[in-house]
């Protein structure tokens, strides 16, 4: 029973933490860091829109990954390349359909390159880093949820 009540902390809290890379990508994105040029008006609806569709197909299966990963050295790599997954999806999928329409696999993956990948990279780090730090501080205080 305590498991399965674990196992679904755990789970939400990786929905959020890739829910959060999600947002922080479009405000980002939409106020022209990463070279939106719509309002947020206009963003938020398109995001509530997709938000769903995102979270059942992305969010859900690389955040069980991203939590069950085993806290060795080697492993955080592999849970800073999931969270840029999740960025380059969110950006492919949801930022370059809705505002220039489909473009070559080619051109979408140059253009991600020169946009989004060093924010995402910072962005990855951080959230593990936040991760590491509040599993340390919850673990600390809630001994159950991390064992």
């Amino acid at each position: 029973m305590w498991r399965m009540a674990v196992g679904l902390l755990r789970l939400a809290a990786a929905w959020l933490v890739l829910g959060l890379v999600s947002w922080l990508q479009f405000r980002w994105a939409w106020n022209g860091l990463l070279g939106g040029n719509e309002s947020i008006a206009c963003a938020s609806c398109r995001f509530a829109d997709d938000i769903r569709l995102w979270a059942a197909i992305v969010a859900l299966p690389l955040g069980v990954l991203f939590v069950w990963l085993p806290e060795r050295p080697g492993f955080w790599l592999l849970r800073g390349l999931l969270l840029l997954a999740a960025w380059a999806w969110v950006n492919d999928a949801l930022l370059f359909d809705r505002m220039w329409g489909v473009f070559l696999p080619a051109e979408r993956l140059a253009y991600q390159l020169h946009h989004s990948a060093l924010p995402a990279l910072l962005l990855s780090v951080a959230l593990m880093l936040v991760w590491r730090v509040g599993r340390k501080v919850l673990s600390a205080r809630f001994p159950l949820l991390f064992r």
